[in-house]
């Protein structure tokens, strides 16, 4: 099933094809318009050839930053975003081999604890404000 919700058919395949740039689309949609946010998986991809999470991990940070930050940036606060991508994609190489998907498919519920309880440390080093309401239960905010 395709995903529309950039307005961008472009950005709109990389998000269905990629599942890793649906998760960074997730990641950049904070104090930004999410159709924004979601187009910046596809600038990543067009400036740096690679979605691959190794990849991007890998990159020199001041060059990545540097890319991100190219008009138009991949968000409001490019350089921050930049360094929560290289961290994100560094999660997903080490606890996923590489491949976001699995942090869908592998969970056996939406309140699964092996999941939910392995991204809160990933959450806190994104930055990302959430309530952690127990076992299983993690509401981001």
């Amino acid at each position: 099933m395709a995903i529309q919700i950039t307005g961008d058919p472009h950005a709109d395949q990389v998000l269905t094809h990629s599942p890793f740039a649906l998760l960074v689309g997730m990641m950049l949609d904070q104090q930004y318009p999410m159709e924004h946010a979601f187009r910046g998986p596809a600038k990543v991809l067009d400036r740096f050839g690679s979605l691959e999470p190794a990849a991007i991990a890998a990159a020199d940070p001041t060059e990545f930053k540097a890319l991100c930050s190219t008009p138009p940036a991949i968000h409001r606060f490019p350089g921050s975003m930049a360094e929560r991508l290289q961290t994100l994609a560094a999660i997903v190489e080490e606890q996923y081999a590489g491949h976001a998907e699995r942090i869908w498919t592998e969970a056996s519920s939406g309140a699964d604890p092996s999941v939910t309880g392995s991204w809160t440390p990933a959450l806190d080093a994104l930055g990302i404000p959430y309530r952690d309401e127990g076992p299983g239960f993690v509401y981001l905010l």
